[in-house]
């Protein structure tokens, strides 16, 4: 596969990371609220809340990063209380990721360092699955 070709699937494959972050971070929110235990690692872990739309699969970057599931899970709902019914029209969606950055991280820079790691996964994918025949693999 030509570096072309890899570009144009980058979009797609960032949508699908948002997408499958989205619905575990629904997932996650649903255990909670049926009462059940975090573990330590969900405690002291931080975590980015990410403004995502789920039509365009434009990524609007990290809008916060704090420590501990309970208070993540507290900021999405912060973020979508206040949101407009016309921006969730438009496909405005938000979502929790786990992140090794510490909270209280600017939105930007962890926007930045965000991206660059995401890039950096995909590389390390491509290359992992990268077979003698251009990019085939057999199985």
């Amino acid at each position: 596969m030509g570096k072309g070709n890899q570009v144009l699937h980058k979009p797609q494959s960032l949508a699908n990371h948002a997408g499958r972050a989205y619905s575990e971070s629904r997932l996650c929110f649903s255990r909670l609220r049926k009462g059940a235990h975090l573990t330590n690692d969900e405690i002291k872990a931080s975590y980015v809340v990410i403004r995502h739309n789920v039509r365009t699969y434009e990524s609007a970057g990290v809008v916060e990063v704090v420590k501990g599931r309970t208070n993540a899970e507290s900021t999405l709902k912060k973020f979508e209380n206040n949101q407009s019914p016309a921006d969730r029209h438009e496909g405005w969606r938000y979502f929790l990721e786990k992140t090794t950055l510490k909270a209280g991280t600017d939105p930007a820079e962890a926007t930045v360092l965000r991206q660059a790691e995401l890039e950096t996964r995909e590389s390390k994918a491509a290359q992992e699955t990268s077979g003698p025949n251009g990019g085939v693999t057999s199985r």
